[in-house]
């Protein structure tokens, strides 16, 4: 591992991982370092998939990750690059071959907002490229619910979804992906999401210090407002709740 990023768990109970190969201090992503990587519950190596050149570019940040194990042979991995750069995207990988792509890359749905702003700890913070005053960044936060997958851009306060159906399927042009992306709303500010087995989507307001639950109906339920919350990424609901 050089630098392990989104954990999640496939249908099956595996473990998987995303890998984005950079550290800091270093100007590039070695090839080989970027990868998915999958665990049994028991700990041996499931898989090991590299990401590498053409569709990795060095401005890539892997950020999070879900298992589909209803498309292709051992499964997809569909990827949230945030960017390090100004160029963010989401990134498939078919599990079984390899095989990798890059769609959705400078699409409105995984760009940082224009004119995003925030409260951090009570404080307006706005979004210039030039003089960045908070963590910033594109497609980020991910779900699978379903057939679809939904993801948030970190500054940005829209959520956004599309089929799996399409998704994993490498033959369809990025233009008919790109139609195809539905926009859901907006939603509290956040990093990371978490989903479970009823449709909902748990999302860490940074700004509230709260962890709100969306219903698959589209409405919204506060579940708590503490301090402790002040910036949560990694989220994972159990299947007792």
């Amino acid at each position: 591992m050089v630098s392990p990023h989104g954990m999640t768990t496939d249908s099956k109970g595996n473990i998987w991982l995303i890998d984005d190969g950079k550290r800091a201090g270093t100007d590039s992503i070695p090839e080989g370092a970027a990868k998915v990587v999958g665990f049994t519950s028991d700990g041996n190596v499931l898989a090991s998939v590299p990401i590498s050149s053409p569709i990795l570019r060095q401005d890539m940040h892997l950020n999070d990750l879900r298992i589909d194990l209803k498309h292709g042979k051992k499964g997809m991995a569909y990827i949230t690059n945030s960017s390090f750069g100004t160029t963010p995207s989401l990134v498939i990988v078919d599990i079984a071959t390899g095989q990798a792509r890059e769609v959705l890359a400078g699409h409105y749905s995984t760009a940082i907002q224009e004119g995003y702003v925030a409260f951090l700890e009570g404080e307006a913070r706005a979004y210039h490229k030039d003089n960045v005053t908070l963590p910033s960044g594109g497609a980020n936060g991910i779900a699978l619910v379903g057939n679809r997958l939904y993801w948030t851009p970190i500054t940005g306060r829209g959520l956004y979804s599309i089929s799996t159906d399409s998704l994993s399927d490498f033959n369809i042009p990025e233009a008919d992906l790109e139609h195809s992306v539905r926009y859901e709303g907006d939603r509290p500010a956040c990093d990371g999401l978490a989903e479970d087995a009823d449709g909902n989507i748990y999302f860490s307001a940074y700004e509230q210090t709260a962890l709100v639950k969306r219903n698959p109906d589209g409405t919204f339920h506060t579940l708590i407002q503490s301090p402790l919350l002040g910036w949560p990424d990694g989220m994972f609901v159990t299947s007792d709740g």
